[in-house]
């Protein structure tokens, strides 16, 4: 489950519009977000040292909206990059809102869709290599033919939201891969369509093609052994099922053909080596040994592209490109018209090289969006670290209204975030940085420049310290760690009371996973467990020096807070992967004995990942991010979560 807030903004009151680079913060187009909390909120009432709010005079709640703006973080974590081979215009599709971004200079400097956009998340952008027109999938397909000045929308297909996941543009077609397991084909650039089915109600996650030769992978995302090959050998006018890929192969979510030689490769979706090639159509399949898994590219001089590799030989041998190891987060692309040339999606979000990869510069000036998964504030409030999928940033001068950031910031060269990496930063002294990521727990005792990694009594190989949080004066910090049934490694709540240096076990019930931990005004900790694996779930408190089960439902609680001004009451977000009708916010006015699940004004929300508490209000006004027909929504309560909007 992702949890994100994308950029980091500043909270305004009132009705007001977007400024430059904002969003409304009731907008869908807002992600899941871990770091609500920090990123709404900092500007208005300021974050305590667990990540909280500080009261500065109970107001009316009275405002209807609020506008989060862009502070100057620019960067990204980039799905995917295209070069239009008619011009210099290269396109972004970015993990945020509105996530497509495109540069009229090579690279140098971007832009960002037309004001008052409101498209999803970015997942894959395509470009007619015959007149330069533009493809991006996000929640909906926009079409554009002035290389992004303006769109036309597709939202809906067949009598039916799009709901796509996958897009390519061969031949002079373009394909959409669709959840619902159909295959739509237009040969006008998207004003009408042709649809196959090709398995019915199971999503068509990739789609990749050669000439008249399109291949698309489908897959349950839910179910095992799920995954199956199809093939069109005519523009996708007829389909053939190639059936099940590989057992061993099962997690792969994306299948690559290589335009020189028709080889077809299926990839999986999480860091290893378990990458496929076949030689003969898709009819049988080889393990070969590459590096790492991720994205592949291939360029016209004979090179494939994967990580941060390449081969020469079509996936038999690798070489490292240049420095950086086999980072799984790097998605090499060469420029289609220039060998020389390639581009590189990996932090801090776009990258460009003019000799093949020997050197490199980064540019992402009017990128915006960098995707926050923590933010800490030390008491000296100028002082801000973010932790993002790109790395970690810190300012010295936050409340100046226009901070400076360096960014990004990395424990070691070849560092690859987890996608929910956590930050701490002491209260008092902000020398002390504490940096949660996977299978390591990093800490500086020089603001960052430099780092040593700490010892814990459990492994952590396998696992993400998913939150950090402390008591208020920071002297004990506590970690919210993962679990990895495939490494055996135990997850679970760690302890520290030497600023971060070393960390033990509290006993978590069954070494389970935990996704989200809080300290009460009272000292109790408070701490939500789940995963796909795990039999362990719902919320617990640690008092006295042991875990007790507290009466919230046996879901994933992606987030939990306990009020810091209304005695006995907790608050808790409950997910779960398929969603149902149990998940949402639940509250608690005893402690946790008993929990209620609030629903009124949360419509069809699920995958909630995040809970915040705005304490210049009275009653204190909450929020909570959620997805809803697969876009990012923060909702906000203004009588302590009985209704929402």
């Amino acid at each position: 489950m992702d949890r994100r807030v994308t950029g980091l903004g500043s909270y305004h009151s009132g009705p007001g519009k977007n400024k430059s680079g904002g969003t409304i913060v009731k907008s869908k187009i807002l992600p899941v977000a871990l770091a609500v909390v920090s990123a709404l909120l900092f500007a208005a009432v300021g974050a305590n040292a667990r990540g909280g709010t500080e009261k500065v005079g109970a107001l009316a709640e009275t405002q209807s909206r609020s506008v989060a703006t862009n502070l100057g973080l620019f960067g990204s974590s980039t799905w995917d990059i295209e070069k239009d081979p008619t011009s210099a215009y290269i396109y972004l599709a970015t993990k945020s809102p509105n996530g497509f971004f495109g540069s009229a200079n090579g690279g140098q400097t971007w832009f960002g869709l037309p004001a008052g956009a409101d498209y999803g998340q970015g997942a894959d952008v395509e470009v007619n290599p015959t007149n330069g027109h533009v493809y991006a999938l996000l929640s909906s397909l926009i079409i554009s033919t002035d290389h992004g000045a303006t769109f036309k929308e597709i939202s809906s297909l067949d009598g039916e939201s799009l709901n796509a996941s996958s897009l390519l543009y061969e031949n002079g077609r373009l394909f959409l891969g669709r959840d619902n397991g159909t295959v739509a084909v237009s040969t006008d650039e998207g004003e009408s369509f042709s649809t196959s089915t090709l398995s019915a109600g199971v999503p068509i996650l990739s789609l990749a093609g050669v000439g008249s030769t399109v291949y698309a992978l489908s897959k349950n995302r839910y179910s095992a052994n799920s995954a199956r090959l199809f093939k069109s050998s005519d523009n996708g006018a007829t389909w053939a099922d190639l059936g099940a890929i590989p057992g061993s192969a099962e997690d792969v979510t994306k299948v690559v053909v290589n335009p020189n030689n028709s080889y077809v490769f299926l990839l999986p979706g999480s860091e290893g080596t378990l990458t496929y090639r076949s030689t003969d159509g898709g009819a049988s399949f080889a393990l070969i040994a590459a590096p790492v898994t991720g994205y592949m590219s291939f360029d016209g001089g004979g090179r494939t592209y994967v990580g941060w590799n390449y081969s020469t030989d079509n996936g038999n041998t690798w070489l490292p490109l240049g420095s950086g190891g086999g980072s799984f987060s790097h998605y090499v692309v060469p420029d289609p018209g220039n060998d020389n040339i390639l581009y590189d999606g990996a932090m801090p979000g776009f990258s460009k090289s003019t000799d093949r990869g020997a050197t490199w510069t980064s540019s992402v000036e009017g990128i915006t969006a960098v995707t926050t998964t923590s933010i800490s504030q030390a008491t000296d409030k100028d002082i801000v670290w973010v932790a993002t999928q790109n790395g970690l940033a810190k300012t010295t001068n936050f409340l100046s209204g226009s901070p400076t950031w360096t960014y990004p910031i990395a424990p070691t060269a070849n560092f690859t975030s987890a996608g929910k990496d956590s930050v701490w930063v002491d209260p008092d002294n902000p020398s002390s940085v504490v940096f949660g990521t996977s299978a390591t727990i990093w800490r500086s005792s020089d603001g960052g420049s430099s780092w040593s990694q700490a010892t814990t009594d459990i492994s952590l190989n396998g696992t993400v310290a998913h939150e950090i949080t402390s008591n208020a004066d920071g002297s004990t910090i506590y970690a919210a760690v993962g679990r990895s049934a495939n490494q055996g490694t135990a997850g679970g709540v760690l302890r520290s009371t030497d600023a971060g240096a070393t960390w033990t076990s509290t006993g978590f019930p069954g070494n389970a996973a935990a996704l989200s931990v809080t300290v009460a005004d009272d000292g109790d900790i408070l701490a939500g467990a789940g995963s796909n694996t795990g039999s362990v779930k719902g919320l617990y408190k640690y008092s006295g020096g042991a875990w007790s089960k507290l009466g919230a439902p046996d879901y994933d609680i992606a987030a939990v807070l306990s009020d810091p001004e209304v005695p006995n009451t907790i608050y808790a977000l409950a997910t779960k992967t398929p969603s149902d009708a149990g998940v949402g916010f639940y509250k608690s006015t005893d402690d946790g004995v008993t929990f209620r699940h609030i629903t009124s004004g949360l419509g069809n929300a699920y995958e909630f990942g995040a809970l915040a508490i705005q304490r210049s209000t009275r009653p204190n006004t909450l929020y909570v991010s959620a997805l809803d027909n697969m876009s990012g929504r923060i909702y906000k309560s203004g009588d302590d979560g009985k209704t929402w909007t």
